[in-house]
């Protein structure tokens, strides 16, 4: 796309007021009296602006915490209800997505009959498992799960060959964890060891559930704890995961087979499908070499035990009343701390939004996305990418040579906003009335047969991985493009009527987020075309590392919560991204408003002011303990409260702002902060 390289006003500017209308209504997007002036802004700017809004926003029993884009997901949900209500109260023809929609819904509402049928639809498999005898039905077995989406012991999709990336080809990953993160089997913490006893727990009630009797019951669960760890024990870590090159291991069958012998390859590869599998990248070779120990150390019988424990345990949850109430309790009660398990609607509804995501993308667009947003995205996209160039040619600490691919790199990104020009097929997927199970099962393995007919095939730079109700934003190294769904330019992120610091400091800052992320410790090793590997220069590659570790020792240095600390490794990218973010669209922001900056003031704040105020306000969030402790362990993002006093500390201009001095909390002298992009 051509870079505008002049200011563009992308929004409706409304330089004399302070408010924004939506739906007729004049509401004001800052309204200071909800600033909690008992902080400093130069002491906590996170609680300052946020604060009264956690104290009237506590998180509801059914969910692990509240946030902006929580209260979003909420309103979207009643859209997509609408939606969906109006397509089940007519008759649809029949093959067409409107009737695959309504037949999914409605057989997911039905819970008579989903009580009278119980564990019945997965009972065909639950025999084919029993019925294994020797290795090769075992594989035939693990060959067919993994064509329900449904990974004992390892993953396989497909993917652009990271070193060629025009091309798909296969990907082998470590997976088969009933628990979320490797750590919680290896752990030796008092949280960890509770919680592998809470597992264990939850196996056995569920394999009592299932019809086992309580002592095989108690053994299986000890069987599957004892599998589990083991493939914990060769899995990387979180944070090793985020290195492109160690999980960049190209390989021929041949070489897969000798890496993992013991296991036919050819056989598996056959059954699902798949008869060329050409070069497939194996992520984590050291866990594929001693995966096969791991189903050799234990019997065929407690083999076959665990493909029953994760074919049952993934599809619990749209089955009977028990079986699902027992997954809610481990999974969200125990791991999130979340109370009471979310009306029937809406859980049918997130069902139905994953198994059907861009049948019901279509509709969505149809009824509430305006292309009017999508070409003043496409402008701002333009505008912040113009601002990022500049900054990009005045790095002090970069040459010329790397600062050149490096705006080559970025004047490459290509856009994705509000939804993709065409649309997916869905011809073939067989939906209907009478099992909610069965058409979970039908839409997970047409998705597979989807991601198998992509195998070395070449990529489709058009196609979309999430749907334009999603609200979120992204960036995609291999395919050097960013993507807005139409569901996130809504408020607070973005508004159709409100001044330019509004926007930039929502909107425009997760712009100049996902854009950063092309330049992060991760996306950095991509070049314009999105192919792995290291166009920097060595001394700019060690300026830059040097930079981003100063970014780590602040986060590690951040106390979550009691003595749990931050993990400035694992969050690194996305902190990298929300501090490139602020600057790149402070600095656009700048130069759209150019002598306005300094002297328009709305509502007594300042342009400054009102763009801070603003990217503080859309990471207001209210977590429980237990969901506090499980994101910091697993996620990549920091906290909400993390998001807006970590990367502000390093920001001069948010300084000048709110007149932070020496001795404030969030100061910090200028030799000591992050300067990166």
């Amino acid at each position: 796309m051509k870079t505008i390289r002049v200011p563009v006003l992308v929004v409706i500017c409304v330089l004399l007021f302070c408010t924004c209308k939506q739906n007729n209504k004049i509401i004001d997007p800052i309204n200071k009296s909800s600033f909690d002036r008992s902080f400093k802004p130069g002491n906590d700017f996170y609680s300052y602006i946020n604060n009264l809004w956690i104290k009237n926003n506590p998180v509801p029993e059914d969910k692990p915490n509240r946030d902006q884009f929580e209260e979003l997901f909420e309103k979207n949900n009643l859209k997509v209800k609408q939606l969906v209500d109006e397509l089940i109260v007519k008759p649809q023809e029949k093959g067409t997505i409107s009737q695959m929609i309504s037949d999914f819904y409605t057989s997911g509402m039905d819970s008579n009959t989903i009580e009278i049928l119980g564990i019945k639809p997965l009972q065909d498999e639950f025999k084919r498992i029993d019925l294994i005898k020797n290795s090769q039905e075992f594989i035939e077995e693990l060959a067919r799960l993994h064509s329900h989406l449904i990974f004992p012991f390892f993953k396989i999709y497909a993917d652009q060959d990271p070193k060629n990336s025009i091309r798909e080809i296969i990907f082998l990953s470590q997976a088969g964890l009933g628990m979320t993160d490797r750590d919680y089997y290896l752990d030796k913490g008092v949280r960890s060891e509770q919680l592998r006893k809470e597992y264990r727990n939850y196996t056995s009630n569920m394999f009592k559930l299932f019809g086992d009797s309580p002592k095989e019951a108690t053994d299986n669960a000890e069987n599957i704890l004892l599998i589990e760890t083991k493939l914990a024990g060769s899995s990387m870590s979180r944070v090793d995961l985020r290195d492109p090159f160690k999980i960049c291991n190209k390989m021929d069958i041949g070489q897969l087979q000798r890496l993992s012998n013991g296991f036919d390859w050819t056989y598996y590869f056959n059954k699902l499908g798949i008869d060329n599998p050409g070069i497939i990248n194996v992520m984590q070779p050291g866990f594929f070499n001693k995966m096969v120990d791991v189903m050799y150390e234990f019997s065929l019988d407690n083999c076959k035990t665990y493909l029953r424990w994760c074919f049952m345990n993934s599809m619990a949850k749209y089955l009977n009343r028990d079986i699902a109430n027992e997954n809610f309790n481990f999974y969200d009660k125990v791991m999130n701390g979340t109370q009471k398990m979310p009306p029937r609607w809406k859980r049918i509804l997130w069902y139905t939004n994953d198994a059907l995501d861009m049948a019901l993308g279509k509709i969505y667009v149809e009824k509430y996305f305006s292309s009017k947003d999508k070409e003043r995205m496409l402008q701002l996209v333009d505008f912040i990418k113009s601002s990022f160039e500049t900054r990009i040619k005045n790095l002090k600490w970069m040459s010329d040579s790397t600062k050149n691919k490096a705006i080559e790199k970025l004047l490459a990104i290509k856009v994705k906003i509000g939804y993709p020009d065409t649309w997916r097929d869905y011809e073939g997927l067989q939906i209907n009335r009478s099992s909610f199970a069965g058409n979970v099962l039908n839409c997970d393995s047409f998705k597979m047969r989807f991601i198998i007919r992509k195998i070395n095939k070449p990529v489709d730079p058009q196609e979309w991985s999430i749907p334009p109700q999603t609200i979120n934003a992204f960036y995609n190294p291999t395919l050097n493009d960013i993507c807005f769904p139409a569901a996130i330019l809504q408020p607070p992120f973005f508004y159709d009527d409100a001044d330019d610091a509004i926007n930039y400091g929502a909107i425009g800052v997760v712009i100049g987020h996902e854009l950063t992320h092309g330049f992060d410790d991760e996306g950095r090793f991509y070049d314009k075309v999105g192919n792995l590997n290291e166009w920097w220069t060595k001394s700019d590659a060690a300026n830059f590392n040097k930079r981003v570790q100063v970014l780590v020792d602040q986060y590690n240095n951040i106390t979550v919560r009691d003595s749990l600390k931050a993990n400035g490794k694992l969050t690194l990218g996305e902190n990298i991204a929300d501090l490139g973010g602020l600057n790149i669209s402070f600095q656009a922001l700048k130069n759209a408003m150019k002598e306005k900056f300094d002297t328009t003031k709305i509502g007594g704040l300042s342009s400054a002011q009102r763009f801070f105020i603003s990217y503080a306000r859309i990471w207001a969030e209210n977590l429980r303990d237990k969901t506090i402790i499980k994101k910091t362990k697993e996620d990549v993002h920091s906290i909400g409260r993390s998001r807006v006093n970590g990367p502000l500390r390093n920001i001069p201009e948010f300084y000048s702002a709110f007149n932070v001095q020496p001795g404030d909390s969030m100061y910090l002298p200028e030799n000591k902060r992050a300067i990166i992009w």
